[in-house]
């Protein structure tokens, strides 16, 4: 039920534009950040520590993607 319940709030987020602090390199290629509500998003390529705005172009169960406006 959990995953249901965030996967239907992160689909809500597609195509929104989200601020976004990148914290980490992601394992498999990538860089992690997280919005202002925590939210995991990962975008291609981004330096650790920054700020973006950004667009939620996918959404998954426990994460979404993006891309850097």
């Amino acid at each position: 039920l959990k995953i249901q319940l965030t996967s239907s709030n992160n689909r809500e987020l597609l195509g929104t534009s989200q601020r976004i602090l990148i914290t980490n390199k992601g394992s498999k290629g990538g860089y992690i950040g997280r919005t202002d509500s925590y939210k995991t998003v990962i975008v291609d390529e981004a330096p650790l520590g920054g700020f973006f705005q950004v667009e939620i172009t996918h959404s998954k169960s426990t994460y979404l993607k993006g891309k850097i406006l």
